[in-house]
């Protein structure tokens, strides 16, 4: 016979502590004092294992593990499933401000030391025998410069010290010296040891900038170096009418799922104040922002600086 189960449920205790400390220097360097910080940071979960098999799965799955999801009590991104824990992540994080409050340059690092093996699991396939009885996870490292006002530069790294293998690594920098002045660059490498065909290797510039005339261009070009292929190439216009704007956005993107490459073409017309005509503003506004992060339509342009674009 088979037992039905109108209804389950789990009682289980989470202890959690989260610990920090403080430290800073002044340091002078060319001439400019800077506040130099010294932050670490400590966060300690335990949660005991609770067999979790005869609970329904609906739409739970496991977080990818990062500089974020390091710091959560719950590896499991929903309802479903609560992992059990004996663990500790350390971060160390330094920073460097100016008399101004900004801050220059950082970096942090981090990483998870386990006392326990996982015995949670979605199934079999989340995570290797090896996994679940690692001892510490990937070392994860990031860095942000602030070289000047308008030119940041980024970088995010994930390194298996097991393989000696750098597995995920992100460099971006961007120029934005003013509204509508906007330049984007990017590198990002991920290895899946586990599945090659989510690997990958990508490049990305993206951009927005004054032509004159009252026309500024929007363009990106995202392009595969594993492959060799062009994943999207994004190229526009808009126009300054005063009163009113005009843009045209032309999209071309290639799907691993589909053999031939997927055009699309936008066209509105803005009248300040009073309406769209053509492309719904809403879907031409979120695919601006996905391709071009950091971009303004020339309607959220200050004036002053639309002034210098007019004849």
């Amino acid at each position: 016979s088979t037992t039905s189960y109108k209804s389950q449920d789990m009682v289980t205790p989470i202890m959690s502590v989260d610990s920090g400390m403080y430290f800073d220097r002044t340091v002078n360097l060319l001439n400019q004092n800077y506040t130099n910080t010294l932050e670490p940071r400590l966060f300690y979960v335990y949660i005991p294992y609770k067999d979790q098999t005869k609970l329904p799965l609906f739409d739970t799955g496991l977080s990818d593990l990062n500089m974020q999801t390091l710091f959560a009590e719950n590896q499991f991104n929903g309802q479903d499933r609560l992992n059990d824990a004996n663990q500790l992540t350390a971060a160390l994080t330094s920073k460097l401000i100016d008399k101004n409050g900004r801050e220059r340059m950082s970096g942090v690092i981090a990483q998870r030391f386990y006392f326990d093996d996982r015995r949670t699991f979605l199934d079999t396939t989340n995570f290797t025998v090896t996994d679940s009885s690692k001892s510490r996870s990937d070392l994860f490292a990031g860095a942000t410069a602030r070289l000047a006002n308008n030119l940041n530069l980024d970088g995010m790294w994930q390194y298996d010290p097991s393989k000696n293998k750098v597995l995920r690594n992100t460099i971006s920098a961007r120029y934005n010296p003013e509204p509508g002045k906007l330049f984007n660059i990017s590198y990002r490498m991920i290895d899946n040891i586990l599945d090659n065909t989510q690997s990958l290797k990508e490049f990305n510039v993206a951009g927005q900038w004054p032509l004159g005339n009252r026309f500024y261009s929007i363009g990106r070009f995202n392009y595969d170096l594993k492959t060799s292929q062009t994943i999207e190439t994004v190229a526009g216009v808009e126009y300054d009418g005063g009163c009113w704007v005009a843009r045209t956005l032309f999209d071309r993107i290639s799907l691993p799922t589909s053999p031939a490459a997927n055009y699309t073409f936008f066209v509105q017309l803005e009248l300040n104040g009073l309406g769209n005509i053509g492309t719904d503003p809403n879907k031409l506004n979120t695919f601006l922002y996905r391709n071009v992060p950091g971009v303004r339509t020339v309607n959220q342009i200050p004036d002053v600086n639309r002034q210098a674009n007019f004849d």
